[in-house]
């Protein structure tokens, strides 16, 4: 589960002193969701239930394992859009800047007059947030991606095992 705000990172964990690599996953997901880990908590217990024990199981073998998830704190707060914005959306006065991708952030081009009559200010009426909550997971499985691979041979038993995994 990936969206606009995820960094996904190779890592170790302090405690291993193999320091085997992991792969942590940094996101925003929506405040109304449930983290990635919970969710496949539940998939699991579904899988359970349908297709009893032993085949849940070889059907879990399919999916990251999870070592770790939380959602991050600062200073002892969770870390998220509706703490940030006290609850609040941004006024309706609040300001959109568009900066065009030829044009730098730190330019040295003086700013001249009101930024509102900046050619690339506009208003923004009613701008509702999609409140966000900053999490955390970390996988025991370091991947590359299909992209990455390639021997022909390999990408062929990668997607006969994707295959398997979608009729389990």
């Amino acid at each position: 589960m990936t969206g606009r705000g995820t960094w996904v990172f190779k890592g170790y964990l302090k405690s291993d002193p193999d320091r085997r690599q992991v792969v942590i996953k940094d996101t925003w997901r929506d405040s109304g969701r449930d983290r990635e880990d919970t969710i496949l908590k539940h998939i699991f217990a579904d899988m359970v239930k349908v297709m009893g024990l032993e085949a849940a199981q070889n059907a879990e073998k399919c999916f990251l394992t999870v070592l770790n998830a939380n959602d991050v704190t600062i200073k002892e707060t969770q870390d998220n859009t509706l703490y940030r914005l006290r609850g609040r959306n941004p006024p309706s006065d609040c300001r959109m800047y568009e900066i065009p991708p030829e044009e730098l952030p730190n330019s040295d081009k003086p700013r001249k007059g009101n930024t509102s009559s900046h050619p690339m200010v506009r208003q923004t009426a009613n701008y509702q947030v999609n409140h966000r909550i900053h999490t955390r997971i970390v996988f025991q499985e370091v991947c590359e991606t299909l992209y990455a691979v390639r021997d022909l041979r390999d990408v062929m038993q990668i997607l006969l095992d994707v295959a398997k995994s979608m009729n389990i």
